[in-house]
This record gives structure tokens, C-alpha cells and sequence, in this order.
């Protein structure tokens, strides 16, 4: 079942079950008045570069943290380059954390604010020498 299928009631657990969906589904679901729509969709591995542009300059930190968590950020990097400089450490933590988070963004964390941030990027570039 694709997710223009799926009844409103069942949308959230459908997206962050993985439902088939089409780029384009996601990147209107990436508009939603629903954060926590917004927020599954953040998290979806298949999300569109669209989409993880949208997102990216989501009003909601929690949409922003789970973006930048998402392996698909590799994809993006002008997507990355927008959550380095998030204004809210917990966003680029997430973006320091993530596995996929190429050592080029990592080595921009070096400059991030905070000394967390800092410490897991470093420690990441630290880890893949």
C-alpha cells in the first residue's frame, strides 16, 4: 500500500514503518503542519533531496535533530552544509554522531560552538584514520 493510500489516523506510523511512498508524497508530507510528520519523513532513508532541503530549515529542532541523523544527509550536501551551522547543538551532535556524516562536514564541526559537538567530531575523524 502506498502512503496516498493510507487513512490519516494510520500516516505517522505508516511513515515511520517505511510505507512505499513517492518522492513527491514526501516532499508534500515534508510540509505538513504536523511536526511529528515532519519529523518521520526526516527520518526516512529514502527521503528525497527535496525533501531533506525543506527540512533542513524546519522551524522545529526536533525535525532538524532527526534529520540530521539520517544516513541520507550523505547524499546532500548542501543539506549538510545548513546543519552545520544549526543554531542548536543537539541538530549538529546528530549530524556529528551520524555514521554517514562525511569527514569533510565532520571537520567543519571542528568550528561548531560547542565543545560536545567538537569532541564527537573529532573522535569521528579520529576513528576513520
Amino acid at each position: 500500500m502506498a502512503l496516498i493510500d493510507v487513512p490519516p489516523h494510520r500516516l505517522l506510523a505508516a511513515i515511520q514503518q517505511g510505507e512505499e511512498a513517492s518522492a513527491l508524497e514526501l516532499i508534500n508530507l515534508a510540509s505538513s503542519r504536523d511536526v511529528s510528520i515532519r519529523e518521520g519523513v526526516a527520518a526516512r532513508p529514502d527521503a528525497p533531496i527535496g525533501a531533506l532541503i525543506l527540512l533542513a530549515q524546519d522551524p522545529k529542532a526536533k525535525v532538524r535533530r532527526a534529520l540530521a541523523a539520517n544516513a541520507a544527509v550523505a547524499r546532500a550536501e548542501s543539506v549538510q552544509g545548513m546543519l552545520v551551522g544549526d543554531r542548536d547543538s543537539d541538530v549538529a551532535l546528530a549530524l556529528a554522531s551520524n555514521p554517514a556524516t562525511p569527514d569533510a562536514t565532520l571537520r567543519r564541526l571542528l568550528n561548531y560552538g560547542k565543545k560536545s559537538v567538537r569532541t564527537v567530531a573529532q573522535q569521528r575523524l579520529a576513528s576513520t584514520r
